[in-house]
């Protein structure tokens, strides 16, 4: 599962979690908005919660957005190119190197 951060949409304030069923492989996006921040904070931390206890197990990594992100997509350079410190560059590192972690991790027989 991944979660992204709470960020501004025009007036409101919306997240988004993005959900692998580990049966099926399907992904599920839930995006929610609300009024202010904290009630955005407070829902997607009741929603992650939840899914936690349903699939028995907690996101791995939190993709944030920021103002650089689509600014990366429209220029057509990576996020991680274009801003390296930037907090999405930061949780995308963390997510290659756990892919890179499992890929290099000897599988049991």
């Amino acid at each position: 599962m991944t979660a992204s951060g709470v960020e501004r949409s025009g007036q409101r304030w919306t997240f988004r979690v993005d959900v692998r069923d580990p049966e099926t492989g399907k992904r599920r996006q839930v995006r929610r908005t609300y009024g202010t921040a904290r009630e955005a904070k407070a829902a997607r931390a009741k929603l992650i919660a939840d899914v936690d206890k349903v699939l028995g197990r907690a996101p791995e990594v939190a993709v944030p957005s920021d103002r650089g992100v689509p600014q990366s997509v429209n220029a057509a350079r990576p996020i991680i190119c274009a801003q390296p410190k930037s907090s999405p560059a930061r949780s995308f590192r963390a997510i290659g190197d756990r892919v890179t972690a499992r890929l290099l991790t000897p599988k049991e027989a």
